[in-house]
């Protein structure tokens, strides 16, 4: 089985990562069960409910916002943790 992989480009909204990002993880072995790539990509990123991942019931979520730094990112997965 191919890991699943929650990739989320923001946290407040979640945003699901789209564009490149779903053909990466695939050609990476996993697959992004949230935003299915295929040959195309992903299409855009868009919203989701925190329910909507806890359903993926991913085996990884990598959380990557755009223009965060490290520190501002990880207060930010501490917060959602907490969700």
């Amino acid at each position: 089985r191919r890991p699943r992989v929650a990739f989320i480009e923001w946290s407040d909204p979640l945003y699901v990562g789209g564009h490149w990002t779903p053909q990466l993880i695939e050609r990476a072995g996993g697959e992004h069960p949230l935003n299915a790539g295929g040959e195309s990509g992903g299409g855009k990123s868009f919203p989701v409910p925190p329910s909507a991942v806890v359903e993926a019931d991913p085996d990884l979520v990598i959380l990557a916002p755009c223009g965060l730094t490290l520190d501002m990112t990880r207060r930010e997965a501490t917060a959602l943790a907490r969700t």
